[in-house]
């Protein structure tokens, strides 16, 4: 995901090695950092570089995995901001020049404002329109179509709860079946998306996919 072309921004000036607590420093097993708010395991931090964000990509799964490489990379709260402000790229790093500083020097604030700039709630048409237009591949696998599906439903219907969601996301997973498929999947009573991909590919292991719906 990473573009070489991209340059940092003039008005980040970061260093990350503050406080002596650099990538690959050595930390004694146990060992507190009041700055990080942990104790430390033994050895060397791993040298983690997120990709970048540019405001196109699914912010929720974006945020999910900045978190995921905080956590392995042992980052406190302002290494979590330097990372992830770095990491902005084209209009989600023009949106990042828009702000007031105090919110470019919080991890909290400026994490809230980029949800409500690029979060699924202000993009709710945006996922609707996607999992409406949404149709199988000819080589795609159902469960990867029902994943997909699923994951829409949960940001276009964000303010329903969980049942809700699932039974409008088999709803339009049954539009990707067959006639005879959405028979079958009555039959079963299939309430949920992993129930019915468990059914289609009974079927379709032993009888093949059948042609165009």
């Amino acid at each position: 995901m990473a573009d070489n072309n991209d340059q940092s921004d003039s008005e980040v000036d970061f260093n990350v090695n503050e406080n002596g607590r650099g990538e690959g420093q050595e930390y004694q097993e146990g060992q507190f950092d009041e700055a990080y708010g942990g104790f430390y395991r033994r050895g060397p931090r791993p040298n983690i570089k997120p990709d970048p964000y540019s405001g196109d990509e699914d912010w929720d799964q974006y945020i999910a995995y900045f978190e995921d490489c905080a956590e392995l990379a042992q980052w406190n709260e302002k290494e979590k901001l330097l990372y992830l402000a770095t990491s902005l790229k084209q209009q989600a790093r023009m949106h990042y020049s828009s702000l007031p500083v105090a919110e470019k020097r919080s991890y909290k604030l400026l994490t809230n404002r980029l949800e409500q700039r690029f979060g699924s709630k202000r993009q709710q048409n945006r996922w609707l329109s996607k999992m409406q237009n949404r149709k199988r591949g000819k080589t795609e696998t159902i469960a990867a179509l029902g994943d997909e599906i699923r994951l829409l439903s949960q940001k276009a219907y964000s303010t329903l709860d969980q049942e809700a969601q699932e039974m409008l996301a088999l709803q339009h997973l049954n539009k990707n079946v067959s006639a005879e498929m959405r028979c079958r999947l009555m039959d079963k009573n299939c309430q949920t998306i992993s129930e019915a991909v468990e059914v289609v590919e009974r079927y379709e292991e032993a009888l093949g996919r059948p042609g165009k719906v």
